[in-house]
């Protein structure tokens, strides 16, 4: 006790307080504004854990807006601040395009990349119960999308194609935006031993988060799931 005395003596006098005015201090009760500090910050903090340390303030300010609490960006930025925790911070924008010099303008193709591109095609029909009917289907100008092989199977399909033009990555967004979500929230923030330990950690990015956790901004805030169920209700 003697100890502790001399401790916060020698504090009060350091701080220039008296010590009857720092033991009021400690007995006074945590204002109301401090209590839903505390709150937020616990909710703030779990909403970033649970978004695997993805979201940054327009995800995590939406995510509370949908939960019924309305706080103003600058709050939450300072708390995240104390918090030291960000999203996940996007690179420069680098344009890259496929190289479209090929020779397969539309001839035959037996390459392995024409039946991951087949066989990702008819998954994605089978999923989406769409009936392919005069559906066009987008890509950019890589190799096996050129080649005689695949262009035979949108035919048979009576699938529509539809290619970027050369040098330009702008007429593919949607799917390059996609890419580029991918690798930063997922690849260059992982090491994998193995392929297949990549193939499942990506599968499991895409449709337990990605599609069904993840709010998109593009998407009003929805994720995909819900964004394509309000589309189909409408």
């Amino acid at each position: 006790m003697v100890g502790e005395k001399i401790t916060v003596m020698r504090c009060c006098l350091v701080l220039e307080v008296s010590r009857s005015g720092y033991y009021q201090w400690t007995k006074r009760p945590q204002s109301e504004r401090s209590k839903q500090t505390h709150e937020l910050s616990k909710r703030i903090l779990h909403i970033h854990q649970k978004s695997r340390g993805t979201y940054g303030m327009p995800r995590i300010l939406e995510t509370l807006k949908q939960e019924g609490q309305c706080h103003g960006k600058n709050r939450v930025v300072k708390i995240m601040k104390k918090l030291k925790i960000s999203g996940v911070l996007k690179k420069k924008f680098k344009i890259k395009t496929t190289d479209s010099k090929h020779n397969l303008c539309f001839s035959m193709s037996n390459h392995m990349k024409t039946d991951l591109i087949k066989n990702a095609l008819f998954m994605a029909l089978g999923r989406q119960g769409v009936v392919p009917n005069e559906l066009i289907t987008h890509s950019d100008r890589g190799v096996q999308y050129a080649s005689e092989d695949y262009r035979e199977s949108l035919r048979e399909l009576k699938i529509i194609p539809s290619m970027s033009r050369r040098g330009n990555c702008y007429d593919n967004a949607y799917a390059e935006s996609f890419f580029s979500t991918l690798k930063k929230e997922l690849i260059y923030r992982n090491r994998y031993k193995t392929r297949e330990e990549a193939k499942a950690a990506v599968f499991e990015y895409i449709e337990c988060w990605y599609n069904r956790r993840r709010i998109h901004s593009s998407l009003g805030y929805l994720t995909p799931v819900m964004y394509e169920k309000n589309h189909t209700a409408a």
